[in-house]
């Protein structure tokens, strides 16, 4: 009878093996070394952290990325006063949207709210303020 393992199972079961030894010994040597001996390496980067509202100068002149917290469809307004009148952004089907035709070297505001199911929605983040650089 011939036995078949599957490479991603077994290599799940090193990855697994090698976090259980790192964390029983608390030693990264160890785990650094039980990697190597399977020829694999370990993880050394960490992910950014959640995200959070940022905007960002776009790739084309006039336009800025407005990234924003969480994933999924988001409102997005903008105003030029702080607030005290705000026009609609066409809305986002994720964390991001490229904003064009917007004036460089004069400040804006933007925020958002995500869309939520069943006709939910978040509560509006607060104003963002920006200017263009390029």
């Amino acid at each position: 009878m011939i036995c078949r393992l599957d490479f991603n199972y077994a290599s799940l079961i090193i990855i697994k093996y090698s976090v259980w030894w790192q964390n029983a010994t608390n030693s990264e040597t160890s785990a650094t070394a039980i990697a190597q001996s399977f020829e694999m390496e370990l993880k050394t980067h960490t992910s950014r952290g959640p995200r959070q509202d940022e905007i960002l100068d776009g790739t084309l002149p006039g336009s800025v990325i407005y990234r924003m917290l969480g994933t999924g469809p988001h409102q997005i307004q903008i105003s030029y006063d702080m607030g005290a009148t705000y026009k609609d952004v066409d809305p986002s089907r994720t964390g991001e949207k490229v904003i064009e035709g917007l004036d460089v070297n004069k400040f804006f505001w933007l925020r958002n709210r995500q869309i939520l199911a069943k006709d939910q929605y978040s509560e509006w983040t607060d104003w963002k303020k920006y200017a263009i650089h390029n």
